[in-house]
């Protein structure tokens, strides 16, 4: 059996759907036979939200779930795998699932899309620039992109409270026009996300993170009126077939 990919889906399941369409996307094929082999569990259920366990206290640890998952990818056959979701790798998540999958000598690989991303940016956008980031309260109150930046020698811009109040933490968690709630986007959704990225373009910021699995689902476009969109998701997609099968990674299209 060839070597497959793995995807940790369920965070929300429509950020796993959009990394498996990612990497479809990003392959080199021309007929089914040519696409790469690539396994998704996504047990939303059976995973406790993430930014209400780190900020909040609320429920269990979801490594437990994530490595679970981890380990019925291993079994069917996976060998390396990407969790869509940036605020599950915050430390008290990711370095949890990674000393379990060491102490049972796991052989499955997770690829971090944290750093990955700082390795895309640091290879595009040449000298130190400003960083905008646009996530979750986790990810954004434990700082998971913003010290990483910096200690890649950017200078990072997050949203102050009233934009992520206001605009982002609806646009992702709402009810009424969410993006975890309604798929495809909401115009709502899209409108709160880019007078997001025109906030912290106001605070100097030439490329913004939608740094929320999530976000990339509502602005799909790679700029907005000279700011350049980082999509984490796009860049775990070519990391997993970079790490799988290069040879069948197609060239950027953007």
């Amino acid at each position: 059996m060839r070597e497959a990919i793995g995807i940790v889906g369920g965070m929300g399941p429509a950020a796993g759907l959009d990394l498996f369409d990612k990497i479809v996307k990003a392959t080199d094929a021309r007929s089914d036979q040519e696409h790469l082999p690539v396994i998704m569990v996504s047990h939303p259920g059976d995973i406790p939200d993430r930014t209400e366990y780190l900020l909040d206290g609320v429920g269990s640890n979801p490594a437990d779930a994530i490595y679970d998952i981890l380990r019925l990818l291993e079994q069917a056959g996976a060998t390396v795998a990407g969790i869509p979701c940036n605020t599950a790798h915050a430390p008290r998540i990711l370095d949890d699932v990674l000393k379990r999958l060491d102490d049972e000598g796991a052989s499955i690989r997770l690829i971090n899309m944290i750093n990955k991303t700082i390795q895309h940016l640091r290879g595009q956008a040449g000298e130190p620039a400003r960083i905008g980031v646009l996530s979750t309260r986790a990810v954004r109150t434990l700082r998971i992109y913003a010290d990483a930046l910096e200690a890649a020698g950017f200078d990072v811009v997050q949203a102050n409270d009233e934009v992520q109040d206001k605009l982002v933490s609806p646009v992702i968690f709402s009810r009424e026009y969410g993006l975890k709630a309604f798929a495809p986007a909401s115009e709502q959704a899209r409108a709160n996300v880019l007078e997001a990225v025109e906030h912290l373009a106001d605070g100097g910021a030439t490329a913004v993170i939608l740094g929320c699995t999530e976000l990339p689902l509502a602005v799909p476009e790679s700029n907005h009126h000279g700011v350049w969109l980082v999509d984490p998701t796009q860049v775990l997609a070519r990391s997993l077939i970079e790490e799988t099968y290069p040879h069948k990674l197609a060239a950027p299209t953007s």
